[in-house]
């Protein structure tokens, strides 16, 4: 059994679908978690009259992805670039991981993907700072959406993200 000494975790909640709640993996992978919580903490992710954050491309049993402020894959925030982060026991071996999603190497900024199942071959190329640890359905229930060319045919949208010490969950 392992005792988590840190218990960040991350809380999404996504207009019309509900909240997500991922624990983050701050001791394994603390460059990511420390740009997540920074543009968490900025409002980065939060709908305002002026932002909205989408999920822009939607892959049934791959991945969900999200984080550009300009909802075509490509924008990113105002932060830049930070590079990679990879630990030994932070794998893509199952649904409901988070990382971040990149065009290249230690090209990381805003963008995140949740997987849709087991995606092996995305390990120790993409940084993974979290797991899903509440509010699985939610996560199913985006990626059973319409999409046309893996873009969802319904705008599905960031509502809010929040940071916060959690005191009843764990892995």
């Amino acid at each position: 059994a392992e005792m988590i000494t840190n218990n960040k975790s991350w809380k999404l909640t996504v207009n019309g679908y509900g909240e997500m709640v991922y624990r983050l993996f701050a001791d394994e992978a603390p460059r990511p978690v420390g740009r997540i919580e920074a543009l968490t903490n900025s409002g980065f992710y939060n709908q305002t009259a002026s932002n909205k954050i989408i999920f822009h491309r939607v892959i049934d049993n791959f991945v969900l992805q999200a984080g550009d402020p300009t909802g075509t894959g490509s924008g990113g925030s105002t932060l830049g670039n930070f590079d990679d982060q990879f630990d030994v026991d932070l794998q893509h071996n199952r649904t409901g991981i988070l990382s971040y999603a990149k065009s290249s190497d230690d090209t990381n900024d805003s963008q995140f993907f949740i997987t849709e199942g087991p995606q092996r071959h995305l390990d120790f190329n993409h940084s993974i700072f979290g797991q899903i640890i509440e509010g699985d359905a939610v996560r199913e229930g985006i990626s059973r959406t319409k999409v046309t060319n893996d873009r969802p045919d319904t705008e599905i949208s960031i509502k809010s993200a929040e940071i916060f010490q959690d005191t009843e969950n764990g892995l």
